[in-house]
């Protein structure tokens, strides 16, 4: 769409507030709580470093080591053994952004977490461009980015130095250079277009493996809309460039473990799912997929992936309660449909007395339940505006928004059946499919907001409602106590191995020696039958700490395979021990 001088001025100017405030969310505590395992995988995998020191015997291997000894240059195969051992060979486009990123940034929390901040806000851009462009609609296009700005699972990303938000923008421009593909008349489309459509995909793949179910997405809309000819040539041109690209790196690079490894972990989750011990620390987790532990999972992430239901699972509280909410909604929704026209101070009346009716038997009378009513009274008109108003280039993207925000949870729920264990039904798992929702949502946000006064009026007041719960949502990202989006239900404390390597630069003298623990519970293998390569006692405490670290220190570093919580200063001065650290067990190591 192209908008005059004046407009154009004026739609930038709103996008120029909201991208601050989607950059202002994401910035805020960024590094105020310490890395947590996943994290700490990327930063050590990122230089070349494998976890648990297969690939550092000749540093680990001996009685003491040294800072030096630990960053020397490493060969391109360390790479590929870190990446193998640590992340099954998933995310090589990923690691090799963020590797030259901390060697222009720096090792630091915040650093290694402001690239996900940088597409994450990247994402907020290109939700507007791409709404722009393919729905034509500037104030949609503003209304899009600002519910991705404020989007709680967004921002919660964000904060983690891992693949998602990369994987969010380039599933996201995947889809809109698709779109451009399809939407070029046919004497005009260029090689170019089908070259960078492919190339985008094959970083889609290299971000994260499952961003191959939006490639799913796109396949399925060419079936539904696009006549065969030479354009299902060209893409298919296009997606073969991708899967040539992941079947080179399956074949002969870090992913030669991957299936391999998949399948071994199906199997041990499986076998945990099926005989858990007892008492059950992995009850909620890792679970056999009967249909009640399916739906348990399920719900939620189905449920949060909408901002205007985020919150809607938990809060339900039972059939009972949706069924009030469905009939509530049903029966306004026909009363206004009904007499909106011809007696208009009846249908009001009808759905008071609905509301008020299914009030007194709702188990949780309070402001959800008027949230939830509002949310499934948008589906109803989004779904009237798909069937009578929508022109059909609109109705064929609903429907592909509609796809796309389904089909990679569809096929978490698929892989969790097949696997018999609930593991993988986790929502950073199907995190492509949140722009095509927010747009779903806009899209019925904007026919509400045509509706009479008192129809508008109610549904916003509840929507502001769920406003405040979403401020409660980061209240508890920020606080670090949303096991939903952070892990975590207690707050970590900042960087303990930053604090410790901090400690060693201020206190470290000729002569002393530094002490690491040995925790054997901190040992982490994605190859598991290869354990043998593994150096006898745990290194992982001693290989964070050295990541803070100067690269050029000859700090004499050592570690007791009897201590397995404490790192310690020898002071040759004092010929004393002094405590730096203690880890207490797992309480400190996220």
């Amino acid at each position: 769409m192209v908008l005059d001088p004046v407009q154009s001025r004026k739609y930038s100017l709103f996008l120029a507030l909201i991208l601050p405030l989607a950059l202002g969310l994401r910035l805020y505590k960024l590094d105020a709580y310490g890395l947590f395992f996943d994290e700490k995988s990327t930063v050590l995998i990122a230089q070349g470093v494998s976890l648990e020191g297969a690939n550092q015997q000749d540093v680990f291997g001996k009685p003491t080591f040294t800072p030096r000894e630990f960053w020397k240059p490493k060969p391109l195969q360390d790479y590929f053994d870190a990446h193998i051992r640590g992340d099954i060979g998933n995310s090589p486009a990923y690691y090799l952004t963020i590797h030259y990123w901390i060697k222009a940034f720096s090792v630091s929390d915040f650093s290694v977490r402001l690239l996900s901040v940088l597409f994450s806000v990247l994402t907020v851009g290109l939700l507007y461009r791409f709404t722009l462009q393919h729905v034509g609609s500037p104030a949609l296009a503003l209304l899009a980015a600002g519910l991705a700005a404020i989007e709680p699972f967004l921002v919660a990303y964000s904060h983690q130095a891992r693949n998602y938000s990369m994987s969010f923008f380039f599933t996201l421009l995947a889809t809109h250079l698709f779109l451009n593909v399809v939407k070029t008349p046919a004497g005009q489309r260029r090689v170019g277009q089908y070259l960078a459509y492919g190339a985008t995909a094959l970083v889609c793949l290299f971000c994260h493996y499952l961003t191959f179910t939006v490639l799913l997405g796109h396949g399925l809309y060419v079936l539904l809309f696009v006549k065969p000819g030479k354009i299902w040539l060209g893409l298919a041109g296009a997606i073969a460039l991708a899967l040539s690209g992941m079947a080179l790196w399956m074949t002969f690079g870090g992913g030669t473990y991957t299936f391999r490894t998949l399948t071994y972990q199906a199997g041990f989750y499986k076998n945990i799912a099926q005989h858990p011990p007892n008492p059950n620390p992995y009850a909620g987790w890792i679970d056999p997929s009967t249909p009640a532990n399916v739906m348990r999972k399920l719900g939620p992430v189905l449920a949060d992936q909408f901002i205007v239901t985020n919150g809607f699972w938990n809060a339900l509280r039972g059939s009972r309660n949706f069924a009030l909410v469905l009939l509530a909604a049903l029966g306004s929704f026909w009363a206004y449909r009904r007499w909106r026209l011809t007696h208009q101070g009846i249908y009001p009346v009808i759905a008071f007395g609905l509301n008020g009716l299914a009030l007194a038997f709702f188990s949780v009378a309070n402001g959800q339940f008027l949230v939830f009513e509002a949310a499934l009274f948008l589906v109803l008109l989004l779904v009237r505006f798909y069937r009578q108003t929508a022109t059909p280039d609109l109705r064929r993207l609903i429907l592909f928004f509609l796809i796309l925000s389904l089909l990679p949870t569809g096929f978490l729920l698929f892989a969790a059946i097949k696997d018999g264990h609930t593991v993988g039904l986790t929502q950073r798992y199907a995190g492509f499919s949140f722009p095509y929702a927010i747009l779903l949502v806009a899209l019925a946000l904007r026919e509400a907001a045509q509706l009479d006064n008192w129809v508008r009026i109610a549904i916003f007041g509840a929507l502001i409602w769920q406003l405040v719960v979403i401020a409660g949502v980061f209240r508890a990202i920020y606080g670090d106590t949303s096991a939903k989006y952070t892990y975590f239900a207690k707050p970590r404390v900042s960087n303990p191995y930053r604090l410790v390597a901090d400690t060693i630069v201020d206190l470290y003298q000729p002569g002393d020696t530094v002490i690491y623990p040995s925790n054997r519970r901190s040992v982490f293998s994605a190859v598991k039958e290869e354990q043998k390569d593994y150096v006898q006692v745990s290194v992982f405490d001693a290989q964070m700490t050295n990541l803070y670290l100067p690269r050029t220190a000859d700090f004499v570093q050592t570690i007791d395979s009897a201590n397995a919580d404490q790192v310690w200063l020898y002071q040759r001065r004092t010929g004393q021990r002094r405590l730096l650290f203690d880890f207490k067990g797992l309480t400190y190591r996220y």
